[in-house]
């Protein structure tokens, strides 16, 4: 298994949030049947996609652009660098897929607080409320940042035990090392 052998960086992929996006809707021209794009990453140049229009349930049309990697019908394509291609053909994850565990909690943390006007960092005092949000919508924001923030925090001491942990444990190993190691010949290597 090649994977099991590639560091956990090797295999993150790029994240929708690093790419350039169009939406279908921006192209709701009616009777438009396609969309000329520009790339700005990878090779650069124009790209037409086709437009496909289905019935709204409440009348009118919605605007679908046809994948040029597999024709399935999307709202959202996605310049991953040789043009623009549905997040399946573009191999693009959600930045939380990237995330260990401990990752996703905090950065749950960080976006409620940026939700409510903060910087995003959770050594800062926590914030008010912004004035055009309702004090239940406040309140409710609120409690469920505290939750996070006391999710990412126990995420974050347990990780913390588990480092001091093997640390202790490569500690005594390197004092058997250097004591010759119980058989009589000095290993200094772990």
């Amino acid at each position: 298994m090649i994977w099991a052998t590639t560091p956990r960086l090797a295999l993150k992929r790029h994240t929708v949030e690093q790419c350039d996006r169009v939406e279908a809707r921006a192209w709701a021209e009616a009777g438009r049947t396609t969309a000329t794009l520009s790339t700005r990453r990878g090779r650069g140049g124009m790209q037409t996609v086709e437009l496909e229009w289905t019935p709204s349930h409440f009348g009118g049309e919605r605007p679908w652009f046809l994948c040029p990697g597999c024709g399935r019908r999307v709202g959202v394509l996605y310049d991953a660098g040789d043009g623009f291609f549905c997040r399946q053909c573009g191999n693009l994850a959600y930045q939380m897929e990237n995330e260990t565990r401990t990752g996703r909690k905090i950065l749950k943390a960080k976006r409620l607080r940026v939700r409510l006007g903060g910087t995003g960092s959770l050594l800062e005092e926590f914030p008010g409320k912004p004035p055009d949000m309702s004090e239940r919508t406040y309140e409710r924001l609120r409690a469920r940042s505290e939750r996070a923030d006391q999710a990412a925090c126990s995420a974050l001491h347990e990780k913390l035990d588990a480092s001091r942990a093997r640390m202790e444990r490569w500690g005594e190993k390197l004092v058997v090392a250097r004591n010759g190691g119980g058989n009589g010949t000095a290993q200094t290597r772990l």
